[in-house]
């Protein structure tokens, strides 16, 4: 509101400076033509300028009344010749007058059209016409007068998430219906004013003096009102509907904060049911992640990765028979990053499938150094789900045993059920071949996917890896039925068991007793440099009982 008395006040005196300066021109016109010796001055076509400035700086009317007085002062009122006081012929004035009043015409038509033009063009900025709501650029306009007005207010943005899909399979024409069909039911659910046109899927609303619980609780409703397909066209639309909200001055109090937050609280909402209320932690998280994005490009050629190893043991012949490779990353900054962390987003760029590389040449050169030392243990190498969608990096690891003369019995692959369940065919005819060379290959986290005994009947599996989320149910008080069950079922198919994650004496006695054929876990040790592990293989067997 200050603002806008601002603008205004600005804008008047602007007008009132251009009216003094045209007055002037006008003046100083007359004053050079008549210092000349009089009309048939050349400085008479000075007074173009005041007339091209009034049409400039006001409409028509302005520049016409300019070339009338213009015309006047250079006509009856000035002498033709100043030194003998010789008037003008009316046919030489008037003549003149007509050109002045016709450029004035022409010029201020012509400054007219721009305007117009440039108030559709700014209608457009501020307006979408063909959903007949103000848009993105008005929000943020009205979000700082809402600022300014210093009252609390939410801000709901609703996106149909699968817009692609209705515009793919259906129709375009029909997306488009779909939104303003919402956008309806919108406002006879709520009767608002403030409702925004954001983009081909997305509106947002301002809900003036609202908390976030009262705006949580509509936008709910709303989105319930939604379960149920819509009718455009004769075609019955299923609108899969999702809500972001932000508030003000909870969250921010500044217009593009607030529709940055909008955004990333619509981001977060996930197709679900439920509207999302922004959180900064969520947000921090997010960057936290982008962070390690942009960073992970540069963790192998500054070698910031490095490598630990966790030993397995052999229950029956009480001694070290393996070792798991793991991966691990020193951040300059940031210190240590959870490898949960940047191997996932390592997967979701693309770069997965290198680091993986790294892995394999790295873990292949200990072994080597670890063999030249005496040191006889097998190695378990970690493919990650992207790992398992082409043959690549299984013909990368024959080429590296190959190249450093390694016999490939030594060498474990260590998948996921996660990585088979999308390309069954395709990784079964990918193990056999790692079989056909001497590679063993175990099935890590086993049980906690989808047809986990289908999968063991069907690849070809040596180990399975039993989840530590199956190991904790160890207790004094409970035997673990299904646990003793999985193992049971391994053997009868010819498949040793790994037990990952065991922690303590009990647990250990459990899985002896059950017959289970290898331990890994902080138990015994927890994750060694290549040295260190050494000097631990060397000082084992730990009393196994």
């Amino acid at each position: 509101m200050f603002n806008e008395s601002i603008n205004k006040c600005i804008s008047t005196k602007k007008k009132i400076l251009g009216y003094f300066l045209i007055a002037f021109l006008i003046a100083l016109t007359d004053f050079f033509v008549y210092s000349d010796g009089g009309s048939q001055s050349i400085f008479s076509h000075v007074m173009y300028f005041p007339i091209l400035l009034a049409a400039l700086i006001g409409e028509m009317k302005l520049s016409f009344m300019t070339a009338l007085i213009g015309g006047i002062t250079l006509g009856p009122l000035m002498y033709r010749d100043v030194s003998t006081q010789t008037s003008q012929e009316p046919r030489e004035w008037v003549f003149r007058l007509l050109i002045f009043v016709i450029i004035a015409i022409v010029f201020g038509f012509l400054v007219q059209q721009i305007k117009q033009y440039e108030m559709k063009e700014m209608d457009q900025f501020f307006f979408n016409d063909a959903i007949g709501l103000a848009n993105a650029n008005q929000l943020k306009v009205d979000l700082s007068k809402r600022i300014e007005m210093k009252e609390p207010f939410s801000l709901i943005a609703f996106q149909i998430s699968n817009m692609d899909h209705i515009n793919r399979y259906v129709d375009y024409r029909v997306g488009e219906k779909s939104l303003k069909k919402v956008i309806q039911m919108f406002l006879d659910f709520e009767n608002l004013e403030l409702v925004y046109f954001i983009c081909s899927n997305e509106f947002a609303v301002i809900l003036p003096k609202r908390n976030v619980k009262d705006t949580y609780e509509l936008a709910l409703k709303f989105l319930q009102r939604l379960i149920e397909p819509i009718s455009i066209n004769g075609f019955l639309i299923e609108i899969i509907m999702k809500a972001g909200i932000v508030h003000c001055p909870s969250h921010s109090c500044h217009p593009d904060e607030l529709f940055r937050k909008m955004e990333l609280a619509l981001d977060e909402a996930h197709d679900s049911l439920e509207p999302y209320i922004y959180d900064e932690e969520t947000e921090r998280k997010n960057k936290e992640k982008y962070e390690i994005r942009l960073s992970l490009h540069d963790a192998i050629p500054n070698e910031q990765l490095f490598l630990v190893y966790q030993p397995k043991v052999s229950l029956k012949e009480k001694k070290i028979i393996g070792v798991e490779a793991l991966l691990r990353w020193k951040h300059p900054k940031k210190g240590f990053i959870n490898p949960e962390k940047f191997i996932a987003i390592a997967e979701n760029v693309g770069l997965i499938n290198e680091i993986t590389k790294w892995v394999i040449q790295n873990t292949i050169q200990q072994l080597t150094l670890w063999q030249k030392e005496g040191i006889l243990v097998n190695l378990a190498i970690n493919f990650s789900p992207k790992d398992m969608k082409n043959s690549n990096l299984v013909n990368f690891l024959k080429q590296s045993v190959e190249r450093y003369k390694i016999n490939s019995q030594w060498i474990e692959l260590e998948i996921t059920e996660r990585g088979i369940i999308k390309n069954m065919d395709f990784v079964k005819t990918l193990l056999n071949d790692a079989r056909s060379c001497g590679f063993t290959i175990s099935m890590d986290d086993f049980g906690t996917g989808y047809n986990s005994l289908l999968n063991l009947i069907q690849l070809p599996i040596d180990y399975i890896k039993i989840d530590k989320l199956f190991i904790d149910q160890i207790k004094d008080d409970e035997d673990p039925i299904e646990l003793k069950n999985i193992i049971q079922m391994a053997h009868r198919l010819g498949i040793q068991v790994i037990a990952e994650g065991v922690e303590n004496r009990n647990q250990l006695e459990w899985l002896k007793e059950n017959e289970c054929d290898y331990i890994q876990g902080y138990y015994f040790s927890e994750p060694l440099l290549p040295n260190d592990l050494v000097k631990f293989i060397k000082n084992f067997p730990i009393n196994l009982g």
